[in-house]
């Protein structure tokens, strides 16, 4: 009975994390991972500084550099900050980006 409880207490905590999330396989890097339903093709992969895991950010249209963040998502390798790079950090712009203390 131990055993079923197990597998059943395993398999909620599946469908939690992956709730509203889809597989990520990166062209570039060939990284795999679970992001937000709403990245699409083009999206782009990204650290920001100060933040806690890897992002999905989304050209904005029209707008050189500028993005909007879609969510976060889980990259397998990347997450734990593994591919953060200080030298080869770029300024971009997030408009409508809202801070909540």
């Amino acid at each position: 009975m131990v055993q079923k409880l197990d597998i059943n207490t395993f398999a909620h905590f599946i469908q939690d994390s992956t709730a509203m999330r889809r597989l990520l396989r990166s062209k570039e890097d060939e990284l795999l991972g679970l992001a937000p339903m709403d990245a699409e093709v083009g999206d782009r992969i990204a650290l920001l500084a100060g933040g806690r895991v890897p992002y999905i950010l989304h050209p904005k249209v029209g707008w050189e550099n500028e993005w909007e963040i879609i969510g976060d998502d889980y990259i397998h390798g990347i997450v734990d900050g593994e591919a953060w790079m200080p030298d080869q950090l770029l300024d971009i712009v997030l408009p409508n980006l809202f801070y909540f203390l």
